[in-house]
């Protein structure tokens, strides 16, 4: 899982120019997201589907006391990794929409 990480982040800092610290800031995001990942013993992303995305923003509501858009902005960088792995989705309509890039 680690790859489709540092792809997408590499994807982030190449094609979309995003700044040091968004790349940082997605990458300390997204390790919280595959440690969550790893304690229900997803080991593949390619197990990773919208229902368990879903099940990933209940356990963020849950555990982490976040105003709205504290909420909404982990829940893209989820979504937009999920979607960077099916990349038939052209990212850069998708990518950056929370004003970080």
């Amino acid at each position: 899982m680690k790859s489709y990480l540092e792809d997408y982040l590499a994807y982030l800092r190449l094609e979309r120019n995003c700044s040091s610290l968004t790349i940082t800031s997605y990458r300390l995001e997204l390790q919280k997201f595959i440690t969550y990942l790893g304690s229900i013993d997803i080991t593949n992303f390619n197990q990773v589907d919208i229902s368990l995305l879903r099940k990933y923003v209940i356990y963020i509501k849950e555990t982490r006391n976040l105003s709205n858009v504290s909420l909404y902005t982990k829940i893209a960088m989820g979504l937009e990794l999920y979607l960077f792995k099916n990349s038939s989705v052209n990212m850069p309509e998708v990518v950056g929409h929370c004003g970080r890039c």
